[in-house]
């Protein structure tokens, strides 16, 4: 019975985990990124190198370490959305 349970557990994080990384292909491809202004360093850390070719899984991998705790995966979704706002504001803005 509890090897059915843990199976469900890890495929709510599975899915969890790909649509944070679905947000973060969409800052990444977003107009308005400049990764010279995330203020999360934490979030800084997860994403590649201006210029560097994005390994996806690679970004997955440190992703996956990154949110080792629901607090921690919370704060950089969190992070994740703030960016994007930010990003489309810098648009709007003419920026």
């Amino acid at each position: 019975m509890q090897r059915r349970f843990g199976t469900i557990e890890r495929y709510d994080a599975d899915r969890e985990l790909d649509r944070l990384m679905a947000a973060l292909r969409r800052l990444l491809a977003h107009r308005g990124y400049v990764r010279g202004e995330i203020v999360s360093e934490k979030l800084k850390r997860l994403l590649p190198q201006r210029g560097a070719a994005v390994g996806w899984d690679e970004v997955r991998a440190r992703l996956r370490t990154a949110c080792s705790d629901q607090v921690a995966f919370d704060y950089i979704a969190r992070s994740v959305q703030v960016e994007l706002d930010l990003a489309h504001g810098r648009i709007v803005q003419g920026r």
